[in-house]
């Protein structure tokens, strides 16, 4: 059967939401991803990931190098069956920090990590602040001082939209008294300042 088949119900709608944004793709892309994934073989008639096959995908992909497949079914084999249509957010979530952040790949992020980050967000692990180092320092909001370069780390908290006005005026004005970010655990603090104001309210 064709693989367009899989794209019965798919909009163009859904495509261009989609394109706009990867982390929370709809219910009908996910259905999508699962039925080609298994047509060709990605994933067994139990739900399971099978990396053979995957592999095979991957290898025609420009995008990715070896580094970028090593990490891919690295993140893969964490990923539990799937069932379905929701269930292949893991499996797409490894497909899409290969793609998209070479420090997720940099640190060896997997699924599991960041749905443990997500219960827990203060008490990153080492693997966490590593990630969140590399990626302030690739955005500009580190320097190759360590120093915290406070215009470019506004403009990102002023994009915070589940932050109200007057607590993203209390996370700059704690991340300003932080000294200069030399190791991967100097980054608890500046998790700290951020997190601790959505949770509790207070810096």
């Amino acid at each position: 059967m064709a693989r367009n088949s899989c794209e019965r119900g798919i909009t163009l709608r859904d495509w261009e939401q989609y394109a706009a944004d990867k982390d929370i793709p709809s219910e009908q892309i996910l259905c999508f991803f699962k039925c080609a994934h298994e047509r060709d073989g990605s994933i067994d008639s139990n739900g399971m990931v099978i990396l053979e096959e995957v592999n095979k995908s991957l290898m025609t992909w420009k995008a990715f190098k070896q580094p970028h497949i090593h990490h891919i079914n690295k993140c893969l084999k964490t990923v539990p069956p799937i069932k379905t249509c929701s269930d292949m957010k893991a499996f797409n979530h490894c497909i899409k920090m290969a793609l998209e952040s070479s420090c997720e790949i940099e640190a060896g992020f997997t699924f599991l990590d960041w749905d443990e980050f997500s219960t827990a967000p203060l008490a990153p692990t080492e693997k966490m602040l590593c990630f969140f180092k590399c990626m302030y320092e690739k955005s500009g909001s580190i320097d190759s001082l360590g120093s915290i370069v406070l215009d470019k780390i506004d403009a990102d908290i002023d994009r915070l939209a589940y932050l109200e006005d007057h607590q993203k005026s209390n996370v700059k004005s704690c991340l300003i008294k932080l000294p200069p970010v030399k190791t991967c655990q100097d980054m608890r603090t500046i998790i700290e300042c951020i997190f601790k104001e959505t949770m509790n309210g207070t810096v």
